[in-house]
C-alpha cells in the first residue's frame, strides 16, 4: 500500500506539471517557424522587457538584471525578449541560495554583429550537461523538478534563425555564461 500511494503521488505530480510541458513545446514549435521581423533594437529595451516578465520571481530570489554595455540589434523585438526572458528564468531556477542572484548581460562588437553573454552567479552548468543544455526536453540536475527542458531549445531556434549561434562557454566556473551571436546582414525571412 505504501509503494502503491509512492506511484499514486508521482502520477499525480506528473499530470500537474503536463500542462507546462505542453505550453513548452507550443513555444519550442513556435519558435521554429514564426515569421520574423528584423528591425533596430536596443539591448537594454528588449533586456528590460524579459526581466519585466520575471520581475515577481526576480524580486522573490532577491535578484538584479543588468546589463554592462549598450549595443543596437538587428533583430525581431519579440523573440529576442523570448531569449532574454528564458535565460533570465533558468538563471533564477539555478540560482544559489546563500546570495542574491546576479544577471550581468554584456555585449562585444564583432566584425560580422554582436556576441552577447548572458552571466549568472548561480549554479552554473554540469559539463556533462553543457553537451546537450540546447536539446529539447534537457534539464540540468540542479533544476530538473522546475521547467519543461523546453526554455534553452527555444533560445537556440531563436538564435539560429537570426543566423546566429549559441553555446554555453565552458571557461565560465563561478556560475553559467551563455553567448550567442547576432550577425548584422540577416534580412528579414518570409
Amino acid at each position: 500500500i505504501e509503494a502503491a500511494g509512492r506511484h499514486a503521488r508521482a502520477i499525480r505530480e506528473s499530470a500537474l506539471g503536463l500542462p507546462r510541458l505542453i505550453d513548452g513545446m507550443l513555444n519550442y514549435s513556435r519558435s521554429a517557424f514564426t515569421r520574423i521581423s528584423i528591425e533596430e533594437n536596443s539591448l537594454s529595451e528588449l533586456v528590460q522587457a524579459a526581466a519585466a516578465q520575471n520581475a515577481a520571481d526576480l524580486q522573490a530570489a532577491g535578484g538584479s538584471v543588468r546589463v554592462a554595455a549598450e549595443a543596437r540589434l538587428r533583430c525581431d523585438s519579440t523573440l529576442m525578449t523570448t531569449v532574454f526572458q528564458n535565460l533570465i528564468a533558468n538563471a533564477i531556477k539555478s540560482r544559489r541560495r546563500d546570495r542574491a542572484l546576479e544577471v550581468k548581460i554584456d555585449c562585444q562588437r564583432e566584425e560580422f554583429g554582436w556576441r552577447i553573454a548572458v552571466e549568472a552567479n548561480g549554479v552554473g552548468f554540469d559539463p556533462d550537461f553543457a553537451a546537450v543544455a540546447f536539446n529539447p526536453l534537457a534539464r540540468g540536475v540542479q533544476t530538473a523538478a522546475e521547467g519543461a527542458g523546453i526554455g534553452l531549445a527555444t533560445c537556440r531556434n531563436i538564435i539560429q534563425s537570426h543566423g546566429g549561434e549559441i553555446f554555453v562557454d565552458p571557461a565560465f566556473r563561478t556560475g553559467a555564461r551563455v553567448v550567442f551571436t547576432l550577425p548584422d546582414s540577416l534580412q528579414a525571412k518570409d
